[in-house]
């Protein structure tokens, strides 16, 4: 059986304005930063890899938000975490979905009190949401799963008081540190903003300290908000990232290719099918610092209220997996 690749949404309380979720199997390389002005070749070919699974994963997640769990009927639990395996060929998919049944709203969940609820298995291409099955064990405390799921509840708190009112889907990937890649001791999460008002975002977050609790080590935005929807899409970074493929390949029905341009000028095309990246050199005419300003809020002047919803799983507006009516 081919290995699966995991992904794990989390979604907290309305009160959080928060929806989160993701997670890749295997650890990938650590990823090196580049000096200014240089691009690394095997951070564009990991940026392929993971905006290809990231894509899908969310895809995968929003057909069981929206098909599957509809046919459980109404949960009253406060909060709901989906997690899906897809596989390598993304044919199929997996979606379990953890809740915390004596969690109030308003509570922060804490991955041992996590119980396995409902699995919804699916093909994808085209979609179908095959025979759901129900459980009622819990999550390993201190497994690679619970470490995951501490590192995006830390992260979505420190996102909340860096970008407050924003609103993401989070994709962790666990990962060893530059020096010794296979000891894994963080989890790097792709914020993926769900509104025009909220960037994109990178968090790198300590899941295994001694403390035990998880803490954030960086953030860094990758496209300012009001920019992911442009084109050329200007990024906040040197080099595209996982965030950045999976961009643009969610415009795959508007073209085959798109361009992203750095700060520096320098612009990459991006394969809208495949999500393959070529270097395409620096623009001498760009003039770097400028991206579109974010579209003004809902009621503003004459501005037309943005959606920004409409490959979210339900509920995301909210910030929470919405329960079926």
């Amino acid at each position: 059986m081919r290995p699966l690749l995991r992904a794990v949404a989390l979604a907290l309380p309305i009160a959080s304005s928060c929806a989160l979720f993701g997670k890749k199997d295997e650890p990938p390389p650590p990823l090196v930063q580049p000096a200014q002005g240089e691009v690394d070749p095997a951070s564009m070919t990991r940026a392929k890899r993971d905006g290809l699974s990231l894509y899908w994963r969310e895809h995968a997640m929003s057909v069981a938000v929206q098909k599957g769990l509809a046919r459980v009927g109404r949960t009253r639990d406060a909060i709901l975490m989906p997690v899906a395996e897809v596989d390598e060929g993304y044919h199929a998919a997996s979606v379990t979905f953890y809740r915390w049944p004596e969690a109030e709203p308003g509570t922060t969940p804490i991955a041992k009190e996590a119980q396995r609820w409902l699995v919804v298995p699916l093909l994808l291409s085209p979609d179908r949401v095959l025979e759901n099955e129900l459980f009622s064990d819990y999550l390993e405390e201190r497994s690679n799963r619970a470490r995951e799921i501490d590192a995006v509840v830390a992260a979505g708190a420190s996102l909340l008081e860096a970008h407050p009112g924003g609103r993401w889907h989070m994709h962790p990937v666990r990962e060893g540190t530059d020096k010794n890649p296979q000891q894994l001791l963080r989890t790097r999460v792709y914020a993926w903003a769900v509104d025009d008002q909220t960037p994109d975002v990178e968090v790198v977050v300590d899941d295994a300290p001694r403390n035990g609790e998880a803490k954030v080590l960086e953030q860094r935005v990758i496209h300012a908000a009001g920019s992911w929807t442009a084109d050329p899409l200007p990024l906040s970074v040197a080099a595209p990232t996982a965030l950045t493929v999976a961009r643009i390949i969610s415009r795959k029905a508007m073209a085959r290719s798109f361009v992203t341009i750095s700060p520096e000028g320098r612009r990459f095309g991006i394969d809208a099918e495949t999500g393959a990246i070529e270097d395409l050199g620096v623009d001498e005419d760009f003039e770097g610092g400028t991206v579109p300003p974010p579209p003004e809020p809902a009621g503003a002047g004459d501005a037309t209220a943005p959606t920004g919803e409409a490959a979210a799983p339900t509920g995301a507006s909210t910030g929470a997996a919405a329960p079926p009516a």
